[in-house]
């Protein structure tokens, strides 16, 4: 009995990084959602309840929200990225970080 070739082996290999590590595809952040995360972090931010933050947002407007829906398509785990992402974009811009962002870590300067 044979093994199959590579070329069958690396065929049947899954594409992770395109569907973002599931079957249902990677899903681009609309500027609604940055908009309402973004606020959503500022409102927690200034009522110093930045305890468990990202659970408080999914409350607030994820699937089952009290304010609104509009972060239904997202977990914990991609608010915590998205707002990263966001500060590291606007630092790499060379913009002001607004003060309600900047308690998030950013990675290591590469030089």
């Amino acid at each position: 009995h044979r093994s199959p070739s590579p070329e069958i082996v690396v065929a049947k290999q899954i594409y992770r990084y395109a569907t973002g590590g599931n079957e249902t595809g990677r899903v681009r952040w609309t500027q609604e959602e940055d908009d309402v995360l973004l606020f959503a972090i500022e409102a927690l931010y200034y009522k110093g309840n930045l305890l468990k933050p990202w659970d408080l947002i999914i409350k607030q407007h994820g699937p089952d929200g009290t304010e609104d829906r509009l972060l239904a398509r997202r977990n914990v785990q991609q608010l915590k990225d998205r707002a990263r992402n966001i500060a590291i974009k606007m630092s790499s811009n060379q913009e002001v970080i607004p003060e309600y962002l900047r308690w998030i870590k950013l990675p290591a300067k590469r030089v």
